[in-house]
């Protein structure tokens, strides 16, 4: 799937959810567990207000997330194609309270 197939999916769900599109390029980096590449469910995401070179993505699977500071692993969008497709389509989604 091409990176404007990405971007379509991304506003698609946007405009589904009545929210802005707010881009997570692929050189930037975001949080992710590993336990999302275990495919166990369900994957969760939350997205703060974008800072530097992140999207401010933070995402995991299961019930809950540690409070380990090292549950989150950095990762850049590009390579989420590795991990999960599905998590993809919901990057263009705004921070938190952003809607």
């Amino acid at each position: 799937m091409t990176r404007e197939e990405f971007l379509e999916y991304q506003k698609n769900i946007c405009q589904k959810y009545n929210a802005n599109f707010v881009s997570s390029p692929e050189n930037n980096l975001i949080g992710i567990s590993l336990n999302v590449k275990q495919n166990v469910q369900p994957i969760n995401g939350l997205r703060h207000p974008t800072t530097g070179d992140t999207t401010d993505w933070y995402i995991w699977a299961g019930e809950q997330f540690s409070e380990d500071e090292n549950f989150f692993t950095p990762l850049h969008v590009s390579h989420l194609v590795d991990w999960s497709l599905q998590i993809i389509k919901f990057l263009g989604l705004p921070p938190v309270g952003d809607f």
